[in-house]
């Protein structure tokens, strides 16, 4: 059929803005994984952020008793009265905020981020990233029109936070400070300095903290600090239960902060998704009114499975990295092995099996770090972490020059 005469046909009909925004990296190596092994390989995944826990018993009985009760229509859009009451009681000590108004229930901490960037941005606006960061922040900062600026810290310094770097960063155009802690992928937990430091620069350049404590329950070492204690007026709090429940694939989240930022917020989720299903929400008041006795074991569990990856790879020749203090990871540094952490991923996954994900989509300027998951069962994680530092030793020595390989 020949082109209707005189009608334009742009080069590309999809969006400019999407064009340059690569797809989750995450993801795809779990779809890659996936495919290996449907091709009959055995694949070692030490990629992946979805906990090996099932999620506790109590809360899937509560999710089929409301389905079989009949609870499988819409819902308020801002979440049950009584899950939101949940989640204000759940809030981190010296958080408080009122469930009708400052609280919204919405589909992942995920979408809540979205949802919170939605109602903080307007085109062209900055929002400071601390780097390495959890692979979807910058894309996000961009879907909802921003300008990501990354806020890179230093390895060397144990990714340490400072006033300094974040003001460094900081231009009349700065609108938001996104926050991740206990961090992906690093392992890092804000101690009381650095959150001091992240609430002054805010107050100081008018900014709004997105906090996202999606792992806040899962510290190893020190304690989880959030911003909201000190500065609830400008902090706003990403949460949800995927992690601390082993609830990933249930897809909820919430938000939490000063209510104009949770109402501009819930007119964009009336739009996107106008509820989140009633028997997932009656499930998760299960999880959150259960205090602490879900998530204790699979903490230790979790610290148990850090200690193991400090025993195996300490002192493995090229691997440097700083002892995770909280979350599912460890951020290893394999620049002394003379390969960047692409290649150095691909060739481990090839000659072992075992999957690791290269630091470049965490924002960092320079590749060199790998990413390992604790959430996989303790046994494959052993195997992982030893194939991994066996792999090293079979790598040649760095050249002198200290070129990449």
């Amino acid at each position: 059929m020949q082109p209707t005469e005189g009608v334009s046909h742009p080069e590309s009909r999809t969006s400019r803005l999407l064009d340059g925004i690569p797809g989750s990296a995450t993801v795809g190596l779990s779809d890659r994984i996936a495919a290996l092994r449907s091709a009959g390989r055995r694949v070692v995944d030490l990629a992946s952020g979805d906990p090996d826990a099932d999620t506790p018993a109590p809360v899937v009985d509560a999710a089929v008793a409301s389905l079989r009760a009949g609870r499988t229509h819409y819902g308020p859009s801002r979440g049950t009265a009584e899950l939101r009451r949940a989640v204000a009681q759940a809030l981190p000590v010296g958080v408080t905020r009122d469930p009708d108004s400052e609280v919204l229930v919405t589909g992942s901490a995920k979408f809540a981020l979205s949802l919170a960037l939605q109602a903080l941005l307007n085109p062209g606006d900055e929002v400071l990233v601390l780097t390495p960061a959890w692979v979807s922040y910058l894309p996000l900062v961009r879907l909802h029109g921003g300008v990501p600026v990354p806020v890179h810290l230093d390895s060397r310094d144990g990714f340490r936070v400072t006033a300094e770097a974040l003001t460094g960063a900081c231009t009349p155009r700065t609108r938001v400070l996104l926050v991740n802690s206990p961090t992906n992928p690093t392992g890092r937990v804000l101690d009381a300095a650095e959150v001091d430091a992240v609430v002054r620069v805010a107050e100081e350049h008018d900014l709004v903290i997105v906090s996202d404590e999606i792992y806040r329950h899962l510290v190893f070492r020190g304690e989880h600090r959030s911003p909201a204690v000190a500065a609830p007026h400008r902090t706003v709090v990403v949460d949800g239960v995927s992690k601390a429940y082993a609830m990933t694939g249930w897809r909820l989240g919430w938000l939490s902060g000063p209510a104009d930022v949770v109402s501009t917020a819930l007119v964009a989720h009336q739009h996107m998704l106008s509820c989140v299903p009633l028997f997932v929400q009656d499930a998760a008041v299960v999880a959150l009114t259960a205090g602490d006795s879900y998530t204790r074991e699979m903490v230790e569990t979790y610290r148990l499975r850090r200690d193991l990856l400090i025993d195996i790879l300490d002192g493995a020749d090229g691997l440097r990295f700083t002892p995770p203090e909280g979350a599912l990871y460890g951020y290893l540094d394999v620049g002394g092995t003379g390969l960047e952490a692409g290649p150095f991923a691909a060739r481990l996954l090839e000659s072992t099996g075992v999957a690791v994900l290269p630091g470049g989509p965490f924002g960092a300027p320079q590749d060199d770090h790998v990413r390992v998951s604790l959430a996989v069962p303790t046994a494959d994680l052993t195997t992982g972490l030893q194939a991994l530092r066996t792999f090293v030793t079979t790598l040649p020595a760095p050249t002198p020059s200290g070129a990449r390989r």
